[in-house]
């Protein structure tokens, strides 16, 4: 691969991007869940009993910012779920959300 600066172009395309980022599942999933897009509807209250926080990959720190990355937001509901169980343990923290895509559900009424 050419290099720039000694460096190799994705390195330095990196570096020069801020995309360092720390990426760690802290959130898991403790049961298998039916898809909510395949039509089980549960509220974030329901759903947070099935996620637990992994504290042994916590660090003492803060972190500056938290990202929940995911595939599909269907209706935001295990997004705002893992957002309440990382808010507990880092209540200062700003967390979004980076989705690849997002279902339109058409209101019947």
């Amino acid at each position: 691969m050419p290099t720039l600066r000694g460096r190799s172009r994705g390195e330095s395309q990196s570096k020069s991007q801020g995309l360092r980022a720390d990426i760690r599942e802290l959130v898991t999933q403790n049961v298998d869940l039916e898809s909510f897009h395949a039509g089980c509807r549960l509220s974030p209250r329901e759903l947070r009993q099935h996620y637990e926080l992994d504290e042994g990959l916590c660090d003492e720190r803060e972190p500056i910012e938290i990202a929940i990355f995911d595939d599909l937001l269907t209706t935001g509901s295990h997004f705002k779920t893992i957002k309440s169980v990382l808010r507990d343990y880092f209540p200062d923290t700003p967390i979004s959300g980076i989705f690849v895509a997002r279902r339109y559900i058409v209101d019947e009424d």
